[in-house]
């Protein structure tokens, strides 16, 4: 078992760097265009960098991307006093452990 808190702050880092990474593909890829599919985006990136590690269940990429949806619908709702990376972070450790 892994220790919540460390989990949380090491998957906000990769979300993170799966948010900057995706920038760079809408930019290069898109023309600089919003990406509407861009929760399987996320989820292909994070599965790519083990973002299995943190979960106690085995994840797909379209159990991500519909969590991904479901964290930033929670995001917009909510306006939470936290980074949406953080956000995103604690809502897939406490959803999936």
């Amino acid at each position: 078992m892994f220790d919540k808190p460390e989990a949380e702050a090491e998957l906000k880092k990769l979300i993170t760097e799966a948010g900057e990474a995706h920038h760079i593909y809408e930019q290069q890829n898109l023309g600089g265009k919003s990406d509407e599919g861009w929760p399987l985006w996320y989820a292909e990136y994070l599965l790519s960098h083990n973002v299995a590690q943190y979960f106690e269940e085995e994840l797909t990429k379209e159990d991500i991307a519909e969590d991904l949806k479901a964290a930033a619908a929670g995001f917009k709702e909510n306006l939470p006093k936290m980074s949406w990376q953080e956000y995103y972070a604690k809502f897939m450790i406490y959803d999936y452990t």
